[in-house]
């Protein structure tokens, strides 16, 4: 049987004889239990958080890897593309008979070893090239310590003044060609700007960028060496020449270390600090060793490691 009420109160449903009585529930109670409980939402929004902090730490860690890689592989690769670019510049411009032409070339030294990017022999003199990678623009005078590399709105980069380094190059040369008695002044130095940079100072004519390096050299057409003496310098570079290897190279970079008194023993000329080798980590200057003071950042004094 139903019942049936007329008094404003629900309706029950009619039900059938044998059929089973669903349970009645309280509808509010129901309700108050589907609902979740505030310390709940706290516990999950703090397993969230903490979910959200560990992903961000390991793309965090990721993109440092990958940064590190990055320049790992891109810095012994820098001077080598501008070393590349001059040396292909010159194998198209400086024709082999009358120029040859010597690339990377480490000779030893009463102090160590230096490393020149190149050497080119002619009847015309021997040029010592140095080469440099670099963008931006160029500040600097002959007779300055340091030259700046300035790109505006990023920043300014000291390095050493690319003349006086390569004067310890030419002097070794000479040094490696004393026995075949050349004129004076037979040997040049050359300093060339590869990749883009632009120089914003009147610098001597020797200080070229680009293809300038070539168009310098072509530019002596006085005779200063016979054939003889020409032959007998090619004769002396490659036997002086220490052999081109993995392991030359390790130990020039010893040899700079010790040239330059070690790090422990250099003080910064600024504030008296030790200053120890490191490595460039950003910009252009990233991969490049140099000279920091262990002061930073009170002290930013930083200094080429030279050779």
């Amino acid at each position: 049987m139903t019942s049936r009420y007329h008094d404003g109160a629900p309706q029950l449903r009619p039900v059938r004889a044998g059929s089973p009585i669903p349970p009645q529930t309280d509808r509010t109670e129901s309700r108050r239990c589907k609902r979740p409980r505030t310390g709940d939402k706290t516990e999950d929004a703090g397993r969230v958080g903490a979910a959200a902090l560990r992903l961000w730490g390991y793309v965090k860690a990721l993109s440092e890897i990958q940064k590190k890689m990055r320049r790992a592989i891109a810095w012994p690769f820098k001077g080598m593309l501008g070393e590349l670019a001059v040396r292909l510049g010159a194998g198209l411009t400086l024709p082999s008979p009358e120029y040859r032409r010597y690339h990377n070339v480490t000779l030893r030294t009463a102090d160590g070893t230096t490393q020149i990017d190149h050497v080119i022999v002619s009847v015309f003199g021997v040029f010592v090239v140095e080469t440099k990678n670099m963008r931006g623009l160029i500040y600097g005078r002959k007779w300055d310590r340091e030259w700046s590399q300035v790109f505006p709105g990023r920043g300014k980069f000291r390095f050493q003044n690319p003349l006086r380094q390569n004067h310890r190059h030419v002097r070794a040369v000479e040094d490696a060609l004393r026995d075949i008695g050349l004129p004076e002044g037979a040997v040049k130095s050359v300093v060339v700007f590869a990749g883009g940079a632009e120089l914003k100072r009147r610098l001597p004519e020797n200080v070229t960028v680009g293809l300038g390096g070539s168009r310098y050299l072509r530019s002596f057409r006085t005779v200063v060496l016979s054939e003889a003496q020409a032959a007998a310098a090619c004769a002396a570079i490659e036997a002086a020449r220490m052999r081109r290897s993995w392991g030359t190279k390790r130990r020039h970079a010893r040899g700079l270390e010790e040239r330059h008194d070690g790090a422990r023993r250099r003080a910064c000329p600024q504030c008296g600090r030790r200053m120890v080798l490191r490595t460039g980590q950003r910009g252009p200057a990233a991969g490049e060793r140099f000279w920091g003071c262990t002061g930073f950042p009170i002290c930013r004094r930083v200094e080429e490691v030279k050779g």
